[in-house]
């Protein structure tokens, strides 16, 4: 893989990230009376990380994994090294891959980015499926309620809906610009 594959992806990783713990949970805590949530109704890592593993496969691990860490640390400091939270950094960046990668051994076949022809519906509902699956691993992991099964669940899928949706506005811009 490309060092500038990596550097790319885990800055994005990083962006949505900052975005996220800066931007979009303090505007929730504001709506809920100041109420802090464990979960973002946007978590657009999600986004990125799926997005990566559709792009790159298992390679996607590599090119996540140091801004992954980057904010896995910002999150938990020097407590992120504790084993419990090592399992759940490693899941969160192998479970997207994991689902394509099961997915493809069923005989599910990708369609590639480059052809345009890849269909959102399947993206989504395989983000779906790869959602619950780290969502289930995570919150079991640390012993939480269902309430946070489902919030960990609505912030990947309306992240990772947002990002798509903004793919597919880069990727039709481009066409046209390529087509001129």
């Amino acid at each position: 893989m490309k060092l500038i594959v990596i550097l790319w992806t885990s800055l994005a990783y990083i962006t949505s990230f900052f975005v996220v713990y800066f931007f979009i949970n303090p505007t929730q805590k504001y709506l809920f009376n100041g109420q802090y949530l464990e979960f973002s109704f946007f978590f657009f890592p999600y986004g990125i990380k799926y997005l990566a593993a559709w792009l790159y496969s298992w390679r996607s691990i590599l090119a996540i994994a140091p801004g992954a860490l980057i904010g896995h640390l910002m999150i938990f400091g020097s407590a992120g090294f504790a084993t419990v939270n090592i399992l759940v950094f490693a899941i969160g960046i192998t479970v997207c891959p994991v689902i394509f990668y099961t997915l493809e051994r069923c005989g599910y076949k990708k369609h590639q980015v480059s052809d345009l022809n890849f269909s959102w519906r399947s993206v989504m509902i395989i983000g779906l499926l790869a959602s619950i699956c780290n969502s289930i691993l995570t919150n079991t992991i640390y012993g939480l309620s269902w309430i946070y099964y489902v919030g960990f669940i609505i912030g990947d899928i309306s992240g990772l809906f947002f990002l798509l949706l903004s793919f597919i506005f880069v990727l039709k811009l481009l066409k046209k610009k390529i087509s001129f």
